[in-house]
């Protein structure tokens, strides 16, 4: 089953003309694969190496936050344990 999602987006882009906004998009995450997880965020925050990306010049969007809190949704056939 599809979820609904908002995610915050680094659009592509050079940074040479200084820092990117980032963009609140909202998207429909497919159903997880069968070694996937789904995971409601509650916060996230953006890393170092992160920031770093917001830097350089990006071919396509990135999407950012991938260390969080939260609880599992949905989860694949052959997810034992997360």
């Amino acid at each position: 089953m599809a979820t609904a999602a908002r995610v915050v987006v680094l659009p592509e882009g050079d940074a040479s003309a200084g820092l990117p906004s980032l963009e609140v998009q909202e998207v429909r995450l497919p159903a997880p694969g069968p070694r996937q997880v789904v995971v409601k965020q509650h916060a996230s925050g953006i890393c170092h190496s992160q920031l770093h990306q917001m830097h350089r010049p990006r071919r396509r969007p990135v999407l950012l936050g991938h260390e969080a809190t939260g609880i599992v949704l949905q989860a694949g056939r052959e997810v034992g344990h997360v």
